[in-house]
């Protein structure tokens, strides 16, 4: 929900909470082989679907020096800034499934 919807709600008395989603995202290793992968797809997509900000140095970093293992998996301990690359990755997952969800689905 953004400021705007939050401070609408409030005026009206509405419970934000219950307009959010929750999607719970297990870290296993095919999850987290699968946000790798999907990853890659967007990094390599000519259209070039994402644009990350300047001010956003700890993700750049991590982004640039991140290592995996054969399988996919992030090794945290050669990574820097481990925890913010992978909740980007959670988040590229997300909008992938989102877009699924649109693309897939009559609303």
């Amino acid at each position: 929900m953004s400021k705007r919807n939050l401070l609408f709600a409030g005026n009206i008395i509405l419970d934000p909470a219950e307009y959010m989603i929750v999607v719970p995202i297990v870290f296993n290793t095919g999850s987290r082989s699968f946000m790798t992968s999907h990853f890659r797809r967007i990094l390599d997509d000519h259209r070039r679907l994402i644009a990350i900000n300047p001010k956003f140095t700890k993700l750049i970093t991590a982004l640039k020096g991140a290592q995996f293992d054969d399988i996919g998996r992030l090794d945290k301990d050669e990574s820097p800034h481990d925890n913010i690359l992978d909740t980007f990755l959670m988040m590229t997952t997300l909008s992938l499934n989102q877009r699924e969800m649109n693309d897939n689905y009559e609303i």
